[in-house]
């Protein structure tokens, strides 16, 4: 039986682990719910409009930025305070089960993020039969330079303070629940244990944060994720109006998402599968070119109803794949617990990237229209799939302190203590030893010169006579 089968065969926290990527998914079911801004933005707006009626679609569509930055901020947050108190007091999900279960973090994450998925169609399906039960189609015409946008009425409108109750009462319940299972097991499980040597020390987890963030991987992947973002951040917020726009329905409109996020949930299963077999930068770079073919073609086939879903679904296919491939790529570059911190500041790309995206929207979106801001986010994913060309995709190797470089000297392990290629060491030297210890070598054997004349000379007078003339003293 090899090593990892034992321990996953008779390990006794077994089901314990398996009730925490159980919470986890519970835990992301309930964050997806908060992913459905694109299906229920008309509503809100719709709602907004009957004490602001000038209030448009685009001036809220930076919303889901502020949403995205909030949770960035917090899993920058939520990072610390999960190794300095507790898992239950931040639910950054991947980094409990990738402990629970290190050599199968691409499964994992696909079974947690699939929840997350699931929890978005759910909610979207959900949004539109509490808002809007009867299928009524908007009544409201609004234009804004070359964009024609639609609105409902207080019938439909006066739905939306009910979604958003029933909405916290549920989340509230279930995140309660899942949270009760949520733990990490009391030992660290890696596919290969390194013994620690004095000599052989490994950096503290804030240097190695550190060195992470300033290293080429994260430059580059931060650059690549803030432009491959926008496309598909734009067309799931902005699919209704864009769908009326081309003269779709909302229950067709909403019937499409759900579709979509079918396939979001797909891609969120199948990226790590797929993952943990190929290459990250051969999937990575398909996902980035649909990304890019996507919005440059989408305002020409976006009549048909076929077209308009199918694009949709490839759509949310493309975001899905780029959330579950990037944890992935993080945990495998630096690790598990530096992939899981540096993730967070990562994460932050996405964050900025909306909400500065959010102002180009509100101020060319009536110059560019539909078309032209697609156009923009294709081009922007072109330029991110260029940087995945020059992305690096080997694992860190983070520099371990040798206490050859220390500035005192202290006795290493004893022999019988090593074995392997430690076994002939036995004694260390610390900082500058070559230098320092020559000096003391020196000064160590002038000290015994001296000794050694001193107890000649203290030898000689005891046995000197007193008269000195000639050699009578010896």
């Amino acid at each position: 039986m090899s090593e990892d089968s034992f321990f996953y065969e008779k390990d006794p926290f077994k089901s314990r682990k398996i009730l925490a990527v159980i919470g986890c998914m519970l835990c992301q079911f309930v964050f997806g719910t908060v992913n459905i801004w694109g299906n229920i933005q008309v509503y809100v707006c719709s709602y907004l409009r009957l004490y602001e009626p000038r209030l448009e679609v685009d001036e809220i569509f930076i919303i889901s930025p502020i949403q995205a930055f909030a949770v960035t901020l917090g899993n920058i947050i939520g990072t610390r305070l999960i190794s300095n108190y507790h898992p239950r007091t931040w639910n950054w999900t991947r980094n409990e089960c990738w402990k629970c279960f290190p050599l199968n973090k691409g499964l994992v994450t696909s079974l947690i993020m699939c929840f997350n998925g699931i929890g978005t169609i759910s909610a979207a399906v959900i949004s539109t039969f509490i808002v809007n039960p009867n299928n009524a189609f908007p009544e409201i015409e609004s234009m804004k330079g070359g964009i024609k946008y639609n609105y409902y009425g207080r019938d439909v409108a006066d739905n939306v303070p009910d979604l958003f109750r029933y909405f916290a009462i549920a989340e509230f319940i279930v995140l309660i629940f899942a949270l009760s299972f949520i733990w990490i097991p009391p030992y660290n499980l890696q596919s290969e244990d390194e013994i620690l040597m004095p000599w052989n020390v490994e950096q503290s987890q804030g240097e190695k944060v550190k060195c992470a963030v300033n290293s080429k991987n994260f430059i580059m992947s931060y650059a690549m994720m803030f432009l491959a973002v926008l496309y598909f951040q734009y067309i799931t917020i902005i699919f209704k109006p864009f769908g009326e726009f081309m003269g779709h329905n909302d229950q067709y409109l909403t019937f499409a998402s759900s579709l979509g996020m079918v396939f979001n949930c797909l891609s969120r299963l199948t990226g790590g599968i797929i993952l943990d077999k190929v290459n990250f930068k051969s999937f990575f770079g398909f996902v980035l070119a649909l990304s890019t073919i996507l919005p440059l073609t989408y305002s020409f086939v976006a009549k048909s109803d076929y077209l308009f879903a199918l694009y949709l679904c490839l759509s949310y296919y493309v975001a899905g794949s780029i959330f579950v491939s990037m944890p992935i790529y993080y945990a495998r570059i630096f690790g598990p617990e530096v992939g899981s911190q540096t993730y967070a500041f990562f994460f932050t790309s996405n964050a900025i990237a909306t909400l500065l995206f959010s102002f180009i929207v509100s101020n060319l979106s009536g110059v560019l229209g539909y078309s032209g801001m697609l156009q923009f986010t294709g081009v922007t994913s072109g330029i991110s799939f260029l940087l995945l060309l020059l992305l690096p995709n080997e694992p860190m190797i983070f520099k371990k302190n040798c206490l050859l470089y220390s500035p005192v000297v202290e006795r290493g392990p004893m022999f019988q203590e090593c074995h392997g290629d430690f076994a002939q060491a036995s004694i260390i030297f610390r900082k500058e030893s070559i230098i320092k210890r020559t000096d003391t070598i020196r000064r160590q054997i002038s000290s015994i010169s001296f000794s050694v004349s001193e107890l000649h000379i203290k030898k000689h007078l005891r046995t000197h006579s007193i008269k000195r003339d000639g050699f009578s003293d010896f």
